[in-house]
């Protein structure tokens, strides 16, 4: 188990700086398409497609990240008035759904972008592929680390009983 929390660390790691690599790619393009308009009195055509694309791609790349780190919103006032065993048990059943909603992420967003590899996007002319291949890969990484936190809490769960 330690030895795959190390290699999903080093793909989380590449994931984050791609994930920046995306802001700053995107931030650059409208920069650009804004000077250009105002300036030159052109869009480049490709510009808005791409600025999309690279959108998406950082958002569900950080709602992957979100789960491995637990910091999407919640409501803990309740949760931490809960015994620590109550509150494994809420943890434990909120894993579950997100591992869930990983894979259905997964299997239908995997369809949706095999469907959409039959148009292309009018400016760029990429396939639209490109644009929801990040839906099943988010799936799977939201799937990876919800498996890993169940993992997590049963174990810590296991080890306080031994003690």
């Amino acid at each position: 188990m330690k030895y795959l929390k190390k290699i999903l660390e080093s793909i989380e790691k590449v994931i984050e700086g791609f994930a920046m690599s995306l802001l700053v790619l995107m931030t650059v393009i409208i920069g650009y398409q804004i000077v250009s308009r105002y300036i030159f009195a052109s869009t480049p055509r490709w510009s808005e497609e791409l600025a999309l694309i690279f959108m998406v791609w950082f958002a569900f790349i950080g709602m992957a990240i979100g789960v491995k780190r637990g910091i999407h919103l919640s409501i803990e006032y309740f949760f931490n008035k809960l015994n620590i065993k109550a509150q494994n048990i809420v943890e434990v059943i909120n894993n579950t759904i997100v591992f869930l909603f990983g894979l259905i992420l997964f299997v239908y967003g995997g369809k949706l972008a095999a469907m959409a590899g039959m148009s292309k996007m009018a400016a760029t002319g990429l396939s639209t592929t490109v644009l929801y291949i990040m839906v099943p890969i988010n799936g799977i990484m939201m799937s990876i680390y919800s498996i890993i936190k169940i993992i997590d809490i049963i174990k810590s769960n296991n080890s306080k009983e031994v003690k």
